[in-house]
């Protein structure tokens, strides 16, 4: 996949091997671990495994500005959940190089079940707080209230269910330079030290998963069309 366009913000959704299933409520599987791989956010590093236990972990070494990863989980009914990443930093900017392109991987994902994929946002944080007056990013969109919380404004939302998919899950999250995207966005990149990415995940009652090949969707989110945002499907197993 080529970034060519610059403030362009890819989100990607990628699936691979099933795991075991577990008594919980929603699909995430809390206390299970994942990984993290950042480049220039702030440094370029590979945390993990991580464990999904709501408490703030320190990512990325000495070099990454005391950044911190922890989740958030909320229910949306019996077997559907949000989970946000809640990236923070001591100090701004967020990225090393903010003249060039800045990313977030999140991977190998627990989940307990085959999950419908519904839902994805972003936003960025001034000490903890959601940046206020946002405007469009191109590429990106122009932003929509956030579905968990109608105080301020997240790019991205709800938009047509795929799947089932196998987990363990991957997200990625990119801007292709980093400076100019989140001053198109109306924030300043001496002040945003945060970075939230939500994912909406609902229990599959159906037993026919998404089979290969490897392909890539565009979708909108919201009505509103995201250039260069897919998921992608890998080789999975019921």
């Amino acid at each position: 996949m080529g970034f060519k366009k610059t403030g362009r913000l890819v989100l990607a959704l990628a699936m691979t091997a099933a795991i075991a299933t577990a008594a919980q409520a929603g699909p995430i599987q809390v206390g299970g671990t994942y990984n993290v791989r950042n480049t220039n956010f702030p440094n370029s590093f590979t945390s993990g495994p991580l464990t999904i236990n709501s408490t703030a972990k320190p990512i990325g070494g000495a070099g990454s500005g005391g950044l911190t990863v922890r989740e958030r989980i909320t229910d949306t009914s019996s077997e559907a959940q949000w989970i946000e990443w809640i990236f923070e930093k001591t100090d701004a900017p967020l990225a090393d190089v903010t003249t060039g392109g800045w990313k977030t991987e999140i991977f190998n994902v627990p989940v307990t079940t085959p999950v419908i994929y519904d839902g994805f946002f972003i936003y960025w944080t001034i000490n903890g707080t959601a940046a206020q007056n946002i405007t469009t990013i191109p590429g990106l969109g122009a932003p929509q209230v956030n579905p968990l919380n109608s105080s301020h404004l997240v790019y991205g939302g709800y938009f047509p269910a795929e799947g089932p998919f196998t987990g363990p899950l991957s997200f990625d999250a990119l801007l292709t330079n980093y400076g100019l995207g989140i001053s198109d966005g109306n924030m300043d990149i001496n002040q945003i030290n945060g970075f939230v990415v939500g994912a909406h995940l609902t229990t599959s009652v159906s037993a026919d998963v998404v089979p290969e090949p490897a392909s890539i969707t565009m979708l909108a989110i919201g009505g509103i069309a995201l250039c260069g945002y897919g998921w992608r499907r890998k080789r999975q197993a019921a």
